[in-house]
């Protein structure tokens, strides 16, 4: 039974529709997701009771969503895969092509995007790499453990891939920096409008991805 003491991660479980309410009130689940509930909502000036109100709300609904912590391991490599990797692997090569326009026609008023090109294509050159090991190595090799197939040793690849994933933080949260949360200039066109809305948009995807990953399926792949 969570309360307010429970920890953000735990709270967020395998529910998306309580991502959405923690998404809305601001409260990152993810990377931060080991403090309590309490501590995240004092942070954000936000009544934790409303926060636990809300989520109650959802989970009481009719169509309350698929609860991921009662998928398979496979399931949940599947899940991965389809939702997060397709939606990167259209979508990354899409922002990189805006963000170069937005450079071209922007860059002497807003240099901030220069460095915002540079960081966004060394955080999908990763990706890119990072989903590759996962799909072609980890996935099967948890696949494969379990179907009792036996299989390699799965506590060095899952620390590769946290790893990654601090690095991918790293590189959203300077990317949130440089644009003021996602908030395009008054002065911007319609590109530079969209850029920034798909920024937004992949910073909301990978939280979801990571704490997918990290707090659902690498937890329960080590536990065999």
């Amino acid at each position: 039974m969570m309360n307010t003491q429970t920890p953000v991660r735990d709270v967020a479980g395998g529910h998306p529709r309580i991502w959405s309410v923690l998404e809305r009130f601001g409260i990152d689940y993810c990377c931060s997701g080991g403090q309590s509930l309490q501590a995240a909502c004092a942070q954000r000036g936000i009544p934790a009771d409303e926060v636990l109100a809300e989520i109650a709300q959802v989970l009481q609904g009719p169509n309350s969503g698929p609860d991921l912590g009662r998928l398979s391991l496979s399931e949940l490599a599947d899940y991965v895969e389809r939702i997060h990797h397709d939606y990167l692997k259209s979508e990354l090569p899409s922002l990189r092509a805006r963000l170069r326009k937005v450079i071209e026609a922007h860059a002497a008023e807003h240099p901030e995007v220069v460095e915002l090109g540079q960081i966004f294509d060394d955080f999908a050159d990763e990706m890119e790499s990072h989903m590759m090991k996962e799909e072609r190595m980890l996935f099967p090799a948890i696949r494969q453990m379990e179907s009792g197939g036996g299989g390699m040793p799965l506590e060095g690849p899952v620390e590769v891939m946290l790893a990654e994933h601090r690095s991918a933080d790293m590189a959203l949260a300077r990317m949130r920096e440089l644009t003021q949360g996602f908030t395009p200039p008054e002065d911007a066109c319609n590109t530079y409008r969209s850029l920034y809305q798909g920024l937004a948009d992949l910073d909301r995807d990978m939280r979801r991805h990571v704490h997918t990953e990290n707090d659902i399926l690498f937890p329960a792949a080590l536990r065999g």
